[in-house]
This record gives structure tokens, sequence and C-alpha cells, in this order.
């Protein structure tokens, strides 16, 4: 054992024991020429080649290290940039160093290197390792991100169950903060080296790679590497091929892509390789996608992936279809600092106005065709909870409601229902007037079973008759409230899905839904509630509408279909009745 060697082992065993009471080093990274701090770098204290502690810099661009007192070395990490190292000596008492980090951006190599044709033992060849670095500063970044829990991450997951053929059976979205986005089966690099992606008897217990098992030691010595230019997906992006030496288990095959002008990794791409062709293994794979957020954090923007769902019939494996899980981050708060009380202040600050402006509220007076207020009018949000009531002036508030588009419902009994589609941006407060005209007075009909068999829970309503007398004329598909509940379905798109000639589109996370039939264009879809056009297009709008709200609905599949009370220039239509 070398000198060195037996210094450095002495190093870290103190540092194990005395963690407690290391000292503080306090860093901040500013950028080359400007006053403004880096905000989002990885910040490490190397004692010789190994890593003592790191962390990842605030919004101030300050990071805390702790160390027993020694000389180091500070090296400063960007995506992008090339690396910024300097020598430091941690006293026995707090002490805090400022650093400008380099603004030079590495050259990366852009030639072909093909991976060798049989992959028989791993490792990152010369020619392609600048481009490695490059990968591997990423990687880090954001597990040093995520393990540290710098930031605050809000995330929308998502589950679909396909079948064999990739039609879509259910579906299920769901909303969470965390500090990292990482699959929920994702496996230690040891784990995968020892058993693979497939591990146990159940062809369901599949893992899924993170951005630790990529940067792990055990990936690089189990895999080859070449490089290939960009594809149609990925045009403008060069790549580094991963290929594996190991063909006993299931392992993975893809392609790190970059873009060389800034030196950054944008995307992994891979597939499972090692599966039976029984279950079609060029189906199913998945990605992970990379982002520096507006706060300056460097997180996985978004993974996916697909695995086969196989079950046992008669001793046999029979592929079922297909499931998808996957992650969106849809925004980056900076964790509060608790021991820093400029930061933890400024954190606040910044969290109370993102929330505001996650929110919005609306306000407004409703009043009669005489200008007169209408007291007690339900005021709502159609799908949602926000529920509110005119005052004896008429006036309303609604605090705290979504973004977007928002279908608004005023009603009150002895009024004509009023439905209008607003768009709320964060923060903003609407204002309004909403006007309900008076309906005439009728007497209810003495009816137990209608003319065009209207049920007997409706016989004191004229609500529903139009729409049993155009369900008698079958010149549409219509759907009632027993049908609707045998369906038990969450979304009206569900419903919409089971009605021939109705196209239902793929749904990604924060996107609306791509609804359209054979012989007319989504854009030309009109959607109707209670016999009043609601404005927008059909995928923003039915979102927004609960089956659970619907007592009738009415689809027209063609404009030749579409009665004259609901024909415009629209080539189809969708009518809702709400209960």
């Amino acid at each position: 054992m070398t000198t060195r060697t037996r210094t450095l082992l002495a190093l870290l065993g103190a540092f194990g024991t005395t963690l407690a009471q290391g000292q503080e080093l306090r860093v901040r990274v500013a950028e080359p020429g400007r006053p403004t701090m880096a905000v989002g770098a990885l910040v490490s204290l190397l004692a010789g080649d190994s890593v003592v502690t790191r962390g990842v810099t605030n919004d101030f661009g300050r990071v805390r290290l702790r160390a027993p007192a020694g000389d180091y070395v500070v090296r400063v990490e960007r995506p992008g940039f090339a690396d910024t190292t300097s020598r430091v000596t941690v006293p026995a008492g707090l002490d805090s160093v400022t650093i400008t980090h380099s603004a030079q951006r590495p050259a990366l190599p852009s030639r072909i290197v093909a991976p060798p044709a049989a992959c028989q033992a791993g490792g990152i060849p010369e020619p392609i390792r600048p481009l490695w670095t490059a990968i591997d500063r990423t990687l880090r970044l954001v597990a040093t991100t995520e393990e540290r829990e710098a930031a605050t991450l809000s995330i929308t997951t998502f589950e679909r169950i396909l079948s064999s053929s990739l039609g879509r059976e259910s579906e299920q979205f769901n909303t969470i903060l965390a500090a990292h986005n990482r699959p929920p089966n994702a496996r230690s690099a040891p784990s995968i080296r020892r058993a693979g992606y497939l591990g146990g008897d159940s062809a369901m217990a599949w893992g899924a790679p993170d951005v630790t098992v990529f940067s792990a030691p055990e990936f690089q010595a189990t895999h080859c590497f070449g490089t290939v230019g960009g594809t149609a997906n990925r045009e403008g992006l060069f790549g580094v091929r991963f290929v594996p030496a190991a063909t006993d288990r299931v392992e993975i095959e893809g392609t790190f892509w970059l873009d060389l002008t800034s030196g950054e990794l944008k995307v992994i791409d891979y597939r499972f390789v090692g599966a039976p062709a029984a279950w079609r293994p060029e189906r199913y794979g998945g990605s992970l996608e990379f982002h520096r957020s507006e706060v300056g954090f460097w997180v996985t923007r978004f993974w996916y992936q697909r695995v086969p769902r196989v079950e046992m019939t008669g001793g046999r494996e029979r592929l079922r279809g297909y499931r998808e899980d996957g992650a969106e981050i849809t925004g980056v708060a900076v964790a509060i600092d608790t021991t820093d009380r400029v930061a933890a202040a400024r954190a606040i600050l910044e969290q109370d106005r993102a929330i505001r402006n996650r929110v919005a509220t609306m306000a407004g007076i409703v009043v009669d065709t005489l200008g007169f207020p209408v007291a007690e009018a339900e005021v709502s949000v159609m799908g949602t909870e926000f529920l509110g009531q005119s005052d004896r002036q008429g006036r309303f508030t609604l605090g705290g409601l979504p973004l977007g588009l928002q279908i608004v419902r005023v009603r009150k009994v002895g009024y004509r229902v009023q439905y209008f589609a607003i768009r709320l941006a964060g923060g903003q407060d609407w204002e309004g007037r909403v006007t309900l005209p008076k309906l005439p007075q009728t007497l209810g009909e003495i009816v137990v079973v209608g003319k065009w068999g209207k049920p007997p829970q409706y016989a004191n309503t004229a609500k529903y008759d139009d729409f049993y007398r155009r369900r008698a004329s079958r010149s549409g598909k219509y759907l009632t409230r027993e049908e609707i509940d045998k369906t038990a379905a969450g979304r009206i798109s569900e419903l919409l899905r089971a009605i021939p000639g109705v196209r239902v589109g793929f749904v990604q996370p924060g996107e609306s839904e791509n609804v359209s039939f054979l012989t007319c264009p989504a854009y030309n879809v009109s959607v109707w509630i209670d016999g009043q056009k609601v404005t927008g297009q059909v995928g923003e709008i039915l979102p927004l509408i609960a089956p659970s709200d619907i007592e009738a609905m009415e689809v027209y599949q063609r404009q030749a279909l579409v009665p004259p009370e609901f024909r415009d220039n629209s080539c189809a239509a969708i009518v809702l009745w709400t209960r």
C-alpha cells in the first residue's frame, strides 16, 4: 500500500467518524464577467481523486459543504461548460470562498465511431471519452440535485394499459410533489448487473433505469459504445450508442443524444433486448429527457417506459398487452434552506408568488335582463368542486381556480341557465357581468311516460323533452344517465371512444385530448351544453366536464345528421345535457 493511499484512507476514515464535527465551507459560484451567480451547478470537494462531499448551488449560487479541516480541491461542473477547479483549505472555523466558473464550452467530437460488431467487453473508447464526460456530467448533476433535495418538483404521473395491438384499455393520471422524478421500479446498477431488468419468476417484475444507473461504473463495464448521427426523431442531435455485452439476461441498448453546440445531454432512448421474440420486444422500451428549468436546476423533465404484460395460460406464456408508465415535471421551485435566513425569506416569497401564479380568482355580478341584481344564483366551474352563490347585490367571488380554459355555469330556478367559457391565467383576477334571462311560467306535464319514451322521473320537467324526441328519430347516437352509469367512465372521452366513427387521440400529460370524427377534424366539432354552444376546441372543453354531471348526451358524427337547432358551420356536434 502506497503512502498516498494510506493518507487518503486515513483522511476518509477520519471524515466518516467526525462528520458531525466537520467544518462548513460555503462556496459561491459566479458567472464569468457578470455579477450574477450560477444556479444549479455541481460543486464537489475532492481529496485526491475521491469525492468527499458534493452539493448543488441554490438560487443565490451558494452551496454548503461539510468536511474535516484540511486541503482540498473544489470542482465546479455544469452541462455545456468546461470544469473549473480551485484549491481550498478548510480551516478549523467557518470559511467561505467565491469561484468564477469557466465560460469555455468544451469541443466535442462529431465523427462517427461505429460500435463493435460483437460486444464482448465494455468500456468507453478513447474517441468517445469527451462525449461521455459531457453525458456523465449531466447525469451526476441531476442525481445530486435530487438526492440533496435542492428543488421541489410538481410532477404529473401517468399509467396506461394497452392491448396487444396497442389499443388503450385504461389510463390513470396523478399529481404529486417530490424531490426527484425517477421510476418507482428503478433498480440499482449492481442489482441490474446480477439479474438484468426482468427479475424473479414473474414476467411482470420489470425494472427501469434512472440517472444513477447510467452514471454507475457497472454500466460502463457491461456496455460497448459508438456514435451515430441524428435520426428523424432526434434531428440536430448527435448520439452515443450503447449496446450490452451480456446476452444471458434482459438488458437495454439505446442512445444518449447530445446537442453538440451547447454540449448538453438532452435525451436517452433505450429498448430492451434479450426478451422472448413472442413478446414483441421491438414494441417496448423507454426514454428520459433532461432539461434546465427556469429556476436553474437540471432535472429529469420526462421519463417513459413501456413493458409487456404476460400471463401463463395452460402452461404457456401469452402476451396480453403492454403497460406504459411515465412522469413529467410541470413545475420546479427552490427548496427552502432553513439554515440560511436570507435564502429562506426569499424562497418563501418565491413560493408564495408561485402559488398565486398557479391559481386565479373570478368575481362578478349576476343581473336579469332589466339590469336588476339576481340574488342566490349558483355560480360553478364545471368539472370542479368550485361553487359559489350571488349575494343580495348579485355579486359573487370564487378564488383558487385552476388555470386554463374553464366552463362556468350560472343558474337559478326561474331563469335560463347560462354557460360561458373563460381562459384563466396565473394570478389573474377575472371580473365580469352575467345576465340571466327569466323563463316564461309553464305548467309541468301531467304524464307518467312521455310520448317519446320519456322516463317517469322526468314527468315534471320539460327540460329533456327535445332529447327524447330526437332520440326517437335515431339520427345520431344517444346516451342516457342509466347508460352512462353502466360504463363507469371517468372522462367524457371514454364515452365517445365506444361510439363508431369517433377517434380519441393519444394524450400527453399537460396536453388536450385529440377528439375527431372519421369525416370531421377536431377543430370543426361543435360542443353544446344545455342548448348553448360553448366556444373552444373540443379537446379542451370535454376534459372540463365530468360524466357524473351529465344527464344525457347526443353525438352526431356528420353534418347531415345534426338537427337544425345545433347546425352551424361545424361538420359534427356533441350535445350535453346536465343534471
